[in-house]
């Protein structure tokens, strides 16, 4: 009975071995872009200017859109997941669908849409916000 209880033990402990060592290693491949994102959302938030956009692709596999808007003639491309904006309309978004962009007025490479300016997301991305929040000041 001893042997299977170690057994189940030590097949317990190598899952959360993987499982911690999966965390770690999905959140310092996407730290650098995530910390992107919540420094474009803070500079944003300070000041923006709203654009109607256009959905140009979807990628399903991931849940992410990429989207084009147009300020003073030129274009400017977009991308973004769309769990905010598919909760919003009740469905996920086709080619063609209208999206509202936010941009910072004098850099318009920086844009969200605007379902993502006062998105909180919890556990992992809540704690590279509180530590890009610290590391910027």
């Amino acid at each position: 009975m001893y042997e299977h209880f170690r057994f189940g033990v030590s097949n317990f402990l190598r899952f959360i071995v993987s499982f911690v060592l999966f965390v770690v290693c999905y959140s310092i491949i996407y730290f650098p872009s995530w910390c992107q994102e919540e420094a474009d959302r803070k500079e944003l938030k300070k000041e923006h200017l709203i654009a109607k956009g256009v959905v140009s692709d979807i990628n399903s596999k991931y849940n992410e859109m990429t989207y084009f808007f147009v300020v003073n003639g030129k274009k400017y491309d977009g991308n973004s997941g769309y769990s905010e904006w598919s909760e919003k309309y009740g469905r996920i978004p086709i080619v063609g669908d209208s999206v509202s962009v936010c941009y910072k007025k004098d850099n318009p490479k920086v844009n969200m849409l605007l379902e993502y300016l006062n998105h909180e997301y919890v556990l992992i991305r809540k704690w590279v916000k509180v530590l890009y929040l610290k590391w910027a000041q």
